[in-house]
């Protein structure tokens, strides 16, 4: 879980700059008042009175936690309400070196936990050394810090609510979907060859006629298509998951309810639910959701009626809407929302990862051989099956150490404290806290030889040196030296399919097509506060490497 909600956070942090397929706003109250003066004309007195009476309640509410928190320092101090520039500067310090800033406090204050201010809040971050001791620790929660952080009590926003619809999918995910990964490989590389005849073939025909072998394709977007289809024929079988209506649901709600997140993140929280009910990009989030709905229930309803009329001879069509069906046992849920956050999780999580690892790979061609003759090799022992995919390690590696160099965000293991928390050092971390631990390990030449150098062989080394290093170098292993798909009890538990997905999909490209990046085209890693977004405006160049290739 927590892979997918650092996932929304790194698009959070970053959605400022990004461009999306909505109007733009200017934030804050001069915005609402702007395009919605008739509303908003009669309410200016009140806002007015009302924010008075929270500055003062505030200064009262700083003053009485202050005796719990000010204990824990601060990595870029923030002064008090009337130094408003220091905070500007520290916020700004953040914004652009967030990676230095904690990096620099526990390299002079090893195993001490201090406080960073960022633009939507204030984190406790803890050392990689505590991220086994909270791994377990049930006063650390990760729901409750998303339904908190992420306004889940406002319509468009309810797939990070804390309620049974969160937990029915990761039920769903650890009881069915993972169980199915033997069966469900083969189906994945069958869509894989469907995806690959409209995304790769029909640009490669196009230029062909002209009398060119190579084109390029926008590499991130296509990630991001490639996992859609993928993930949509195991979740919704083959008919839904090919649509292209739903494909475009869970392609684009990401993208609208973060740049949303970005513009709700401007407004004090007790004015979030009005300015939720104006802002475009808020209503553009409630707009999918009824996307969802509308494409989503007649299926549904189909499927129950069905299985009324079947009883005991009911079809089985083994995906997820199934799975939903068979999980709740009766109990009502939102078919809709499941379905949406099981789809947004994998898409978006699983789309930076292979998109990350071509990147890797199209600026190391050296790479491509050894890993074809990895692949064809076991392929033509085993056939296509999951233990084939298992025992490819230098693929494995490959993937782990580009996760490795770019994981989505520099802080994992996001949580909310719900009670006052003593660790290790002695450190009381106050209730309502929101805490991370540094990821920093995944950098450290303590742990890695040449931790900045892209090896793809890291982990194929490591798998030798002892029995323990062999499971920790597995991809799917978590552990405080490799925290990208978080740890502990809310480690990431999509990631064992999705693991296959980004398998799959590398498999079938690399033996099928010919990749590179253009003369001059070096893609680079936009850091922004503690996210580590990847470059999308880059092209991937690619070239059909001949009908005869068989697998």
């Amino acid at each position: 879980m927590e892979n997918f909600f650092t996932t929304i956070f790194q698009h959070k942090e970053a959605g400022e700059n990004r461009t999306q397929n909505v109007n733009s706003y200017q934030g804050g109250l001069g915005g609402l008042f702007h395009q919605y003066p008739a509303q908003c004309l009669g309410t200016s007195l009140l806002v007015a009175v009302l924010t008075l009476m929270l500055l003062v309640s505030t200064s009262f509410l700083s003053a009485n936690t202050k005796g719990k928190t000010g204990r824990i320092p601060e990595i870029n101090p923030i002064g008090n309400i009337f130094t408003t520039s220091k905070k500007q500067s520290a916020i700004a310090a953040y914004l652009t070196n967030a990676r230095g800033l904690v990096t620099g406090w526990f390299a002079q204050n090893p195993g001490t936990p201090a406080r960073l201010h960022t633009q939507i809040g204030t984190v406790v971050v803890l050392p990689s050394s505590m991220a086994d001791e909270i791994s377990h620790d049930e006063r650390f929660h990760l729901r409750q810090q998303t339904a908190k952080t992420f306004n889940a009590h406002l319509p468009g926003f309810e797939v990070f609510r804390d309620d049974y619809n969160n937990e029915l999918m990761k039920n769903v995910v650890a009881k069915y979907l993972n169980k199915q990964l033997v069966k469900v490989t083969g189906l994945l590389s069958e869509e894989m060859d469907c995806a690959l005849g409209e995304l790769f073939t029909s640009p490669f025909e196009c230029q062909k006629e002209k009398g060119e072998d190579w084109f390029e394709i926008p590499l991130h977007r296509t990630a991001l298509q490639i996992v859609a289809r993928l993930s949509g024929r195991v979740f919704l079988g083959e008919q839904l998951g090919r649509d292209p209506e739903w494909l475009r649901i869970t392609a684009g709600y990401a993208g609208v309810v973060t740049m949303a997140f970005a513009d709700l993140s401007r407004w004090p929280a007790w004015l979030r639910s009005t300015a939720n009910r104006f802002l475009p990009r808020c209503k553009a989030s409630r707009a999918y959701m009824d996307d969802v709905r509308r494409k989503l229930r007649p299926v549904i309803a189909e499927r129950r009626q069905k299985a009324q009329n079947a009883g005991a001879g009911l079809q089985e069509y083994n995906d997820a809407i199934e799975w939903f069906e068979l999980e709740s046992q009766g109990k009502p849920y939102d078919p809709e929302i499941v379905q949406l956050s099981l789809s947004l999780a994998a898409v978006h999580t699983a789309g930076d990862l292979l998109a990350q690892t071509l990147t890797e790979i199209a600026t190391h061609g050296e790479i491509i051989e050894p890993l074809r003759e990895e692949v064809q090799s076991i392929l033509d022992k085993g056939g296509w099956q999951k233990s084939s995919l298992d025992k490819m390690v230098l693929l494995d590696s490959v993937i782990k150490e580009s996760q490795r160099r770019k994981p989505l965000a520099t802080l994992s293991m996001g949580r909310i404290t719900i009670t006052d928390a003593r660790v290790s050092d002695g450190t009381v971390i106050p209730k309502g806290s929101t805490i991370s631990v540094d990821a920093g390990l995944m950098w450290d030449q303590s742990i890695y030889t040449r931790p900045d150098e892209w090896d793809p062989y890291r982990f194929v080394k490591m798998r030798r040196e002892s029995p323990t290093q062999q499971r920790l170098a597995e991809l799917t292993t978590t552990a405080p030296e490799h925290l990208a798909f978080g740890h502990g009890m809310y480690a990431c538990p999509g990631r064992f399919f999705a693991a296959n997905e980004v398998k799959t999909a590398l498999i079938k490209i690399l033996l099928k097509y010919d990749i590179k990046f253009a003369e001059g085209v070096k893609p680079k890693v936009m850091m922004h506060g503690i996210t580590m977004d990847p470059d999308r405006g880059v092209k991937l160049s690619v070239r059909r490497r001949g009908e005869d290739t068989d697998f």
